[in-house]
């Protein structure tokens, strides 16, 4: 079974993965599962009905192949800014008609006719496939299809095979933002879409995986068109959590951040009492020991 344990936030702002709502903390330890790495509130880990992971079979990262982690060494980046993205820039990056059209051709000359992209009408927009390999460390929540109007929404949670594969039809126009919802929408997934971020996969000579995580407005097909060869297995596309310390409170929406200021104040007045209640404690007792004293002399 799972072994929970007392977790330290790696950043205040996180998902329950039993009940799927936020978990959000400054001073206060959810519970995490040191096997599996489930984590949850506190109050919902003794709900967990999800056998774990880790007593049914060890996953790993494929990446094209289920021994890979025994070979590579993964490095995680964070794209801060899209000015070090350079010539693979593709929010604001334009290309011309005759370059788009020449690069399209070349690009399809090294992939089979279902994956080939094709050039729309206007000159600027191309469609085609990505594909995107899951790579999800913790379970994910679904709701019952079996819920009536008349009962509350219940969740099941499942994990995804690591390695699992998904195509996905998109235009040069569609963000990465966008991928994320719809990877989850084909999974039927009712988590927060920040729960989740989108990578890009770069396996480097020296036998180096570097999963660079992009940047919410970029563009995965446009990415995939400057990559070139469509057929090499050195890049690609991962679905995996968001791990990242910055919080980007614009994403979150006005009823969401008016409830983090709920939760805020009521941690803040139950931090104080806690504080308050342990230097009591300490006083009570060195009065104790004064008073010891004293009845000794």
């Amino acid at each position: 079974g799972h072994n929970f344990e007392a977790y330290e936030l790696k950043e205040w702002v996180n998902w329950c993965d039993a009940c799927g709502s936020v978990i959000l903390s400054l001073f206060r330890k959810c519970v995490s599962c040191s096997k599996c790495k489930m984590v949850c509130h506190e109050k919902c880990a003794t709900t967990v009905s999800l056998t774990c992971e880790a007593d049914q079979h060890v996953r790993s990262l494929t990446l094209n192949d289920p021994n890979a982690l025994n070979r590579y060494k993964t490095i995680v980046q964070e794209t801060k800014d899209e000015t070090t993205l350079k010539e693979f820039n593709t929010i604001h990056r334009v290309l011309s008609t005759e370059e788009i059209q020449e690069r399209i051709e070349n690009f399809n000359q090294t992939v089979k006719g279902s994956q080939q992209m094709t050039l729309q009408d206007n000159g600027e927009t191309f469609r085609g496939f990505i594909r995107v390999s899951m790579n999800l460390m913790r379970p994910v929540s679904v709701h019952d299809s079996t819920k009536t109007s008349r009962k509350p929404t219940r969740k099941a949670s499942f994990y995804i095979d690591k390695g699992a594969l998904k195509a996905l039809h998109l235009t040069s126009d569609t963000t990465s933002e966008l991928v994320v919802q719809a990877l989850l929408n084909k999974y039927s997934i009712s988590d927060n879409p920040m729960k989740f971020a989108l990578f890009e996969k770069q396996v480097r000579e020296e036998g180096h995986v570097i999963l660079r995580k992009m940047l919410p407005r970029e563009r995965p097909l446009f990415l995939r068109l400057l990559w070139g060869n469509g057929n090499s297995d050195k890049r690609g596309f991962i679905l995996q959590e968001n791990e990242s310390r910055d919080i980007h409170w614009e994403s979150f929406s006005v009823a969401e951040l008016l409830m983090f200021i709920k939760i805020l104040d009521k941690e803040e007045n139950d931090y104080i009492a806690e504080i308050k209640r342990k230097y009591k404690n300490k006083e009570t007792d060195i009065r104790n020991a004064i008073s010891h004293q004293s009845k000794r002399s």
